[in-house]
């Protein structure tokens, strides 16, 4: 029974609506910025497009966001802490665009990973936010491009580990937290790496 809900959150986290919505628009994100399919690259692409405006184009970004977030959010909510992290696997490495795009991997679980948070125990956005705050501060200039990344890998681990300490979770969402970590890092890392490739280029 587990096995099948951790499939169906894998499939339904592995819908990617930046892309959809980026085709709406004849965007192909994949080849725009970092590649990345997410709502962060879509803003930044609709931006260049000039008969969009900064307000449409945030628009999108915050409404795709909300809509990866929501899907962590229900199969979380549905089928449990553990299950709910395979949505967010899912974002990382999407089944459906993956092939069509040959981009790995498909979203780095930012606003995926927030749905899946607010589902399980709010208290954890506390320990995190405060993490995350110094990225606009260091990161804000090389964002366009850069994404925050290589800040991100070590902003997720510590914001993670300030909340187990804080509230000692549960052993389910103990380890549903390790899973979370793994995955986020490892698109994050292959993110980093294809950066520098680019900027060595």
């Amino acid at each position: 029974m587990m096995m099948l809900a951790c499939v169906l959150s894998y499939l339904f986290g592995s819908i990617d609506f930046a892309y959809v919505i980026a085709r709406l628009h004849h965007i192909k994100l994949d080849k725009f910025g970092d590649g990345n399919l997410g709502a962060t690259n879509l803003m930044y692409a609709l931006m260049k497009k000039k008969k969009y405006s900064k307000s449409k184009a945030l628009f999108f970004f915050l409404f795709v966001g909300f809509l990866d977030g929501l899907k962590t959010f229900i199969p979380t909510l549905l089928l449990g802490p553990f299950a709910g992290i395979f949505a967010i696997l899912g974002h990382c490495f999407s089944i459906f665009t993956i092939p069509k795009t040959k981009k790995i991997p498909s979203g780095v679980g930012l606003a995926s990973s927030i749905g899946w948070i607010l589902a399980v125990d709010y208290k954890m956005m506390l320990p995190v936010g405060i993490v995350f705050l110094p990225f606009l501060f260091y990161f804000g200039k090389f964002f366009e491009k850069e994404r925050g990344h290589i800040y991100s890998i070590f902003a997720y681990p510590f914001g993670v580990l300030l909340y187990m300490i804080w509230q000692n979770p549960t052993k389910n969402i103990a380890y549903s937290l390790v899973l979370m970590i793994v995955i986020i890092v490892t698109a994050r890392l292959i993110k980093i790496k294809r950066f520098l490739e680019t900027c060595l280029k």
